[in-house]
């Protein structure tokens, strides 16, 4: 399979190219809480306008990665198509949507909990 990912994305999440799924999912929430807005390690080093792209780079390339390592594992369960994420997703009469949605929240690096506090509901199980 074709490599989605490039030398640059890992040098962007401050990686090694052999990573793991899990050391990828770290080390992007911690990229991305340095230059959340309002983050005090950066606030007064950075614009607003530089913030939103460095953001940007930083999540396309976690989705680039990611991708690539989803496709590699071969234990792991089987990868729904991925949709854009500016691109509406209806499933058909057959399909399940749970199964999208877990994915979909996985790959853009959600927890529940993270789910949860935006929607405010307050019980998970």
């Amino acid at each position: 399979m074709t490599k989605v990912s490039t030398p640059e994305d890992y040098s962007v999440l401050d990686l090694s190219e052999d990573a793991t799924a899990d050391e990828a999912k770290r080390a992007y929430h911690r990229k991305k809480a340095l230059y959340a807005q309002g983050a005090l390690a950066t606030y007064s080093l950075v614009e607003n306008d530089q913030r939103g792209e460095i953001v940007d780079r930083i999540e396309r390339a976690y989705m680039r990665i990611s991708q690539d390592l989803r496709t590699d594992s071969t234990d792991g369960p089987a990868v729904l198509p991925m949709h854009g994420l500016d691109q509406p997703f209806a499933p058909g009469p057959d399909e399940r949507i749970g199964p999208y949605l877990r994915q979909r929240r996985e790959f853009l690096g959600f927890t529940i909990q993270d789910i949860a506090k935006r929607t405010r509901i307050l019980h998970l199980p």
